[in-house]
């Protein structure tokens, strides 16, 4: 963390990050109580984005849920009314596919785009809000509750890992048991067009991000099996490890929820649970956010067409701009203004306001958050996400979608994983992240397929360069540089 910050590290455009933001700063208060007081996201070269948490709104929520979750059911309410808003929102995404997008009046994209934004932000204050789960003060209760059960201190911080994985199974631990059955059954040289149908129907958005949203086509599933057995995978086996490391992993925490209540540790039983629900939803709205990126897009692309503005320049309108562009409030931006968003700007989100900053008011913004960072250091430290001990070879990935070639058996390096990196993550060797905290996307993956992981190192796509040799020391959270 930088300061009072905890930065996550992504590729993204404007639009669709104001929605996710709002939720739990602006919208979530109002929902429930309690929310982050501060996003600000730092945009350069067009979809290179640092975007900062205030730590302190992330640890009120994890103090509040604590709380709560010790007296009253509070998660199964939150579960229950993120489904509600999912739901709605899979009624909207089901009504855009009806629609004749450009036959519709200004008004009535209006009130569409409203609808989707306002139902996005609703659903994502609930799933977003699961972000609290990246608090320090997480592992820290985990950590008391495990040394009163008589876990030895060597062994806490696996323990630490195995509390914080979700007894509900992942919709990308589904994915993955469908990909390598796909990929087995090409091997072989089955006939695989219906396994292919189906898994598209299923996982069409799986390649969507903040700044790519395209639905899966049977060409580029069928690349990406070719790809995989091409770099010498058998799914066969990485469909065995997959099953093995799940069922050792919730096995291990089923014991350890029966030994917290055995030992009278009520309220342990009870953060254990409150993991599993909350891990679960950052899941699910991981999978919602995808979809909607694929809607937000079509009706951008329209509204672009219907006021002459292109769609990349659209990505960079905030959704308060295109309300007032529908509502005939404004005319489009400057193409200069666009120009300089797309160079360097500043998103910030408050509870009061939304707002975009260039220019100087953006580089003092920018001066006051970033932090100076040493790139000689040779020793890297973060928080173990999977333990295990490799060495290897260096590959940086910041963007999966830049078509960077990364080889089977390297050293994943990369601010934070996303969805769109589970293609990368099957061939690493190990994986390293500079944000994360032990329920993060990388840690969750790397424990599934029972590969080393180092996160939270917060300067190692800094320090470390493509080719570096290193060893990953993830039972200790080390990654030393090697000569």
């Amino acid at each position: 963390m930088h300061g009072k910050w905890f930065v996550l590290k992504r590729n993204a455009t404007v639009h669709h990050v104001v929605p996710i933001s709002r939720s739990i700063v602006a919208v979530l208060p109002m929902l429930l109580r309690v929310g982050f007081k501060r996003h600000v996201c730092i945009f350069r070269d067009r979809e290179q984005m640092h975007w900062y948490y205030d730590v302190q709104g992330m640890d009120v929520i994890a103090r509040f849920m604590i709380r709560e979750t010790a007296k009253s059911d509070i998660n199964v309410h939150i579960k229950r009314l993120w489904t509600r808003h999912a739901n709605r929102l899979i009624k909207i995404f089901a009504s855009i596919d009806k629609m004749r997008l450009p036959d519709m009046q200004s008004e009535q994209l209006l009130s569409l785009y409203r609808t989707l934004i306002t139902t996005l932000e609703h659903e994502s204050a609930f799933g977003t809000m699961s972000d609290f789960l990246s608090s320090d003060i997480i592992p820290k209760a985990i950590r008391n509750y495990l040394l009163r059960i008589g876990i030895e201190k060597e062994y806490v911080d696996e323990w630490i890992g195995i509390s914080t994985i979700s007894l509900f199974e992942s919709p990308y631990h589904k994915e993955q048991q469908q990909f390598f059955s796909i990929a087995a059954a090409y091997r072989r040289r089955y006939n695989i067009e219906k396994q292919c149908a189906r898994y598209i129907k299923m996982y069409w958005y799986i390649q969507n991000d903040y700044g790519f949203a395209k639905k899966l086509d049977v060409h580029s599933l069928r690349q990406r099996v070719k790809d995989f057995i091409h770099d010498g995978h058998d799914p066969l086996k990485a469909l065995q490890k997959l099953h093995t490391q799940r069922a050792t992993l919730t096995r291990k925490k089923r014991w350890l929820i029966r030994e917290a209540a055995m030992r009278g540790e009520v309220n342990f039983v009870k953060l254990l649970r409150m993991i599993d629900v909350h891990v679960q939803l950052w899941d699910l709205k991981k999978v919602m956010m995808q979809q909607s990126f694929y809607y937000m897009n079509i009706m951008l692309r329209q509204i672009g067409r219907q006021f002459h503005v292109p769609f990349s320049d659209m990505q960079w309108y905030i959704p308060r701009e295109v309300e007032n562009l529908l509502a005939h409030r404004m005319k489009p931006l400057s193409q200069r203004l666009i120009t300089t968003r797309k160079k360097i700007c500043v998103l910030e989100v408050t509870q009061r306001r939304t707002r975009v900053l260039v220019g100087p008011r953006a580089q003092t913004l920018i001066r006051n958050i970033e932090g100076s960072l040493d790139t000689k250091e040779k020793i890297i430290a973060g928080t173990v996400g999977n333990a295990g001990v490799v060495r290897g070879i260096v590959s940086i990935i910041l963007n999966p979608r830049l078509g960077k070639k990364f080889k089977k058996g390297t050293i994943l390096v990369t601010g934070m994983t996303t969805p769109d990196f589970i293609p990368l993550m099957r061939v690493a060797a190990a994986i390293i992240t500079d944000e994360g905290g032990m329920t993060c996307h990388a840690a969750i993956v790397a424990r599934e397929l029972g590969i080393p992981c180092v996160i939270g190192t917060k300067i190692a796509t800094k320090v470390l360069q493509d080719g570096d040799m290193v060893e990953v020391d993830a039972t200790g959270g080390i990654v030393r540089k090697i000569k």
